[in-house]
């Protein structure tokens, strides 16, 4: 089992830094909240990623997705395009 140091990051306006720290708190437990997107850092090799939940749901999704439906047939393979299509753009957005 590896170490992480895990952080999310939020900009906010507040009257305090505790109520900044409770709103973003609330953030977190919402739901429906598209805060959904960490840095990542491996404590041993100082490794950094960022992690998008919201990506790995729909990774998971569509692992579900294929077990249900089967193989590589054509709306597997248009479902996949999609994805890809959509991790492309994240891609793109991230790096500007």
């Amino acid at each position: 089992m590896s170490s992480y140091k895990i952080v999310w990051e939020v900009e906010l306006e507040a009257d305090s830094p505790e109520q900044a720290a409770k709103l973003a708190r609330e953030m977190q437990l919402d739901k429906e909240s598209e805060a959904l997107h960490f840095n990542v850092t491996d404590e041993v090799t100082g490794d950094e990623i960022e992690v998008s939940l919201d990506e790995v749901n729909l990774a998971e999704s569509f692992a579900a997705f294929r077990a249900m439906f089967g193989g590589a047939g054509p709306l597997t393979r248009q479902v996949q395009q999609i994805m890809d299509e959509m991790q492309s753009i994240n891609a793109q957005s991230t790096n500007h």
